[in-house]
């Protein structure tokens, strides 16, 4: 994984939200497709795509704060829901389903992308998510 995903991830995630970097780092960057989010030459956010069995998983989704609020997170994930479908379609992953952990403060955002909200809250690095899920 390139070096502008653990920056982000870490500017993101350890020095504004405080998750510990061990929780953060975790052992599943090496089975990730990883993705950069790129404005004027500079890396505005990062994401990356777990696929397991019938599910794609986007996980550690973060955007540069001066990047907010701007539409630059609603079109990386935008990119990123094409690119599994287009997987799908060519027949690389018999994905069904996509889901992701979302932090509690952000469900508006996930849900204007098709996401529906299922289960309860729960704790994730000391932050309120919920599981999401939408068809592909």
């Amino acid at each position: 994984m390139g070096e502008l995903c653990l920056h982000i991830r870490r500017e993101v995630f350890v020095e504004e939200q405080n998750v510990s970097p061990e929780e953060e780092m975790d052992d599943m960057d090496h089975a990730c497709e990883h993705y950069v989010l790129w404005s004027d030459g500079h890396a505005a956010g990062t994401a990356r795509v777990y696929y397991a069995k019938d599910v794609a998983k986007i996980q550690r989704v973060a955007l540069m704060k001066e990047y907010r609020g701007k539409g630059f997170g609603r079109a990386m994930m935008l990119d990123i829901i094409y690119d599994i479908q287009q997987m799908v379609r060519i027949g690389h992953h018999a994905i069904s389903v996509i889901e992701l952990s979302a932090q509690v403060r952000v469900l508006e955002f996930y849900e204007s992308l098709g996401f529906v909200a299922e289960g309860d809250i729960y704790d994730e690095a000391g932050i309120p998510h919920r599981k999401m899920f939408r068809g592909i």
